[in-house]
């Protein structure tokens, strides 16, 4: 249940994103970064529909960071911006069940083969995910 509520309000908050940042400041390489995020959230969604259990959850929830990590790797100031957005609405959303923190490393899901990846490409910014 706990779930439905983080994916519907992941898609919620979608909308917001392209909002918060003006046309004139968005790059090339970011026109289609709302479309690609979009579609990893989705897909999270769809992999979660029969969820097995924490480990499963936290392995569906590394699908979508190295899905959203590809998406936004040419559009690094955008990306900032979403991931902050999102890790500030999470935890306004109180409720048990919220996967930055359940799949943190301070979680019990453990940090898991994200921590294996380019990192630096996003910035520092996308670290604060794991926090």
């Amino acid at each position: 249940m706990a779930l439905g509520l983080l994916l519907s309000a992941l898609l919620l908050l979608l909308p917001s994103f392209g909002t918060s940042v003006r046309a004139q400041d968005v790059q090339v390489e970011c026109l289609q970064v709302y479309r690609g995020f979009s579609a990893c959230v989705l897909q999270l969604g769809s992999s979660m529909a029969e969820a097995q259990g924490l480990p499963a959850v936290c392995g569906y929830w590394e699908e979508f960071h190295a899905c959203a990590l590809t998406t936004l790797q040419d559009c690094e100031e955008e990306a900032t911006l979403i991931w902050e957005t999102l890790k500030k609405e999470s935890r306004n959303l109180h409720f048990p069940g919220n996967l930055f923190e359940l799949c943190s490393p301070k979680g019990s899901g453990g940090p898991g083969p994200l921590l294996l990846l380019p990192w630096h490409l996003l910035g520092t910014a996308l670290l604060l995910v794991w926090f």
